[in-house]
């Protein structure tokens, strides 16, 4: 869809036969009203736009038996973590090339213990370890690394919108999402929150779940729980918490240690259960769930994508993915889905229809 700055010598030609142009003088009232009529229409526009997926074309094989995670791609990149070799991919899109940078385990600079979340931002891929309690960033170029250290910040998933990064956090009893300082290395909680941390997660598994960025927006979508919490980025704050549907849990009772300390579990039983989400840059105001299980309202299955409209709060439409996939991640083009039963990753085009 075309931008609207692409549209700047129209509207001059508008205010002109309007007689708005008097003496080189622009009468601005007149600009603001025909800007807000050109971005309502853009609007307007883009939510009333569908999508479909194009058919699924193998992207790459990867070999069976190793334990691939944490996809994600920007335009030109594809990369993921492969645990058992330590090893960071970086797919070219365009090379239709594969990099491979090798990280050490331990804890020293650029040594890890465990990855939770990879990210790229520009020519740099990023590792989360909480174990380390830091980010480990890679060159894609060279393959060097250094550490972001994170003081206060035990984080399970983190994100970048518009290259300043944003964390979740899974310790803190008060903080659920930061913003992280590239520059200070100082960490600010968004933390106008209008409900209470401790009691909405009374189980500290409850905080896993995935980020997305979009539009001055971080979304966090909980693993265990069908519900999708919005932050604002410019209020610094919670904004709202959207369900999606109804789910049953059923927890594992804690047990207290000999060092009396208390052991917690994961639910052993969820109706739903969310294992990666998407959104993409065609339909704004939607979020895409992976998502398994099955309830009064709906099932769920891994090899579809289901969207969920987040102004209208409800679902508007399923993707067939063709086959059962683990992870997804996606670009302005394309949606990216890795099979682990298949050992492979696929892409799909994203087809805009009117």
């Amino acid at each position: 869809m075309p931008l609207l700055s692409g549209y700047a010598h129209y509207i001059i030609k508008i205010l002109n036969s309007m007689h708005v142009l008097v003496k080189q003088k622009p009468n601005y009232g007149y600009v603001v009203i025909i800007l807000l009529l050109f971005f309502n229409i853009q609007n307007c526009l883009a939510q009333k736009s569908s999508i479909k997926l194009g058919s699924p074309t193998t992207l790459t094989v990867l070999k069976k038996n190793y334990a691939y995670s944490c996809f994600n791609a920007d335009s030109k990149r594809l990369a993921w973590f492969e645990y058992y070799t330590s090893t960071v991919f970086v797919y070219d899109v365009k090379r239709k090339s594969i990099q491979k940078i090798h990280l050490k385990k331990g804890r020293g600079p650029g040594e890890y213990i465990a990855v939770t979340d990879l990210g790229i931002n520009g020519k740099f891929v990023y590792l989360s370890d909480p174990k380390n309690n830091k980010i480990i960033a890679v060159s894609i170029n060279t393959g060097k690394k250094r550490d972001i250290p994170l003081r206060k910040d035990k984080i399970f998933r983190f994100i970048f919108e518009k290259g300043e990064l944003f964390l979740l956090e899974n310790i803190r009893p008060k903080v659920l999402i930061s913003h992280y300082n590239l520059k200070t290395q100082e960490s600010y909680p968004l933390n106008k929150d209008k409900f209470n941390i401790l009691k909405e997660f009374s189980n500290p598994f409850y905080r896993d779940g995935y980020l997305l960025s979009k539009k001055g927006k971080v979304l966090f979508i909980t693993k265990y729980l069908p519900n999708i919490y919005i932050y604002d980025i410019h209020q610094k704050g919670f904004e709202r918490k959207v369900r999606f549907d109804q789910s049953q849990i059923e927890e594992a009772p804690a047990q207290k240690l000999s060092n009396g300390a208390k052991a917690i579990y994961p639910p052993t039983k969820v109706d739903i259960a969310t294992e990666d989400a998407i959104h993409l840059f065609q339909k704004p105001n939607s979020v895409f769930l992976l998502s398994k299980g099955a309830t009064d309202n709906r099932s769920y299955n891994l090899d579809k994508l289901y969207e969920f409209d987040l102004k209208r709060e409800k679902f508007v439409n399923t993707y067939d993915l063709g086959t059962k996939v683990d992870e997804i991640t996606s670009n302005k083009n394309y949606v990216f889905a890795y099979s682990k039963q298949k050992s492979k990753i696929f892409r799909y085009k994203i087809i805009t229809t009117e």
